[in-house]
């Protein structure tokens, strides 16, 4: 008989390591050029949020997919419109580089999901939606907000998808707009 090692790692040696994050780094405007491919998978990071920050529900319900698709959608959402935005572009000139195209290389990039993961994508598309509708009806909000965008860097996208990774919370939802005090507006 030959001695070697079993195969299958034991079970408590497994559960007891902590799984490491997926790459959440965000390079957008890396080498001058700003694309998707400058993102990180989203695809991984949305199935490890699912289940992260749960909700309690009444009755003792058990959540199973919690806050952590939202978050991370909105945080993908905002890492779009600063794709999006032109650097040529002064705060009080509101134009982005509307590509719907792009929308949908984002929304590619998470394909195949599952159903619980597939709630990143509606949390994306929600966001980018938010921003269409101050856009539309609130526009003078735009500069402030365009100021936040200009504003917002690699660093504190990084930041934001590593809190979401591990705890499922945003600490950045509020970044560009507060849409959850009566009504969207910037925060002061």
């Amino acid at each position: 008989m030959v001695s070697r090692p079993p195969l299958l790692v034991d079970i408590d040696d497994f559960m007891g390591k902590p799984l490491p994050l997926p790459d959440h780094t965000f390079r957008i405007g890396d080498g001058g050029e700003a694309h998707v491919g400058q993102f990180p998978n989203l695809r991984v990071m949305a199935f490890y949020v699912v289940g992260k920050a749960p909700v309690p529900l009444p009755g003792g319900e058990v959540d199973t997919l919690g806050m952590g698709p939202f978050a991370l959608g909105a945080l993908i959402g905002d890492a779009h419109l600063k794709l999006m935005r032109s650097p040529q572009l002064s705060p009080d000139q509101w134009e982005l580089w509307a590509d719907v195209g792009e929308i949908a290389a984002i929304i590619d990039t998470m394909l195949p999901l599952s159903p619980k993961a597939d709630a990143v994508r509606a949390a994306f598309l929600y966001r980018v939606g938010e921003f269409m509708d101050l856009a539309l009806h609130r526009p003078e909000l735009l500069p402030e907000i365009i100021a936040r965008l200009d504003a917002l860097t690699n660093e504190r996208l990084t930041e934001r998808a590593r809190a979401i990774l591990e705890t499922g919370i945003d600490p950045g939802t509020d970044d560009l707009w507060d849409s959850n005090e009566g009504g969207a507006h910037v925060r002061d």
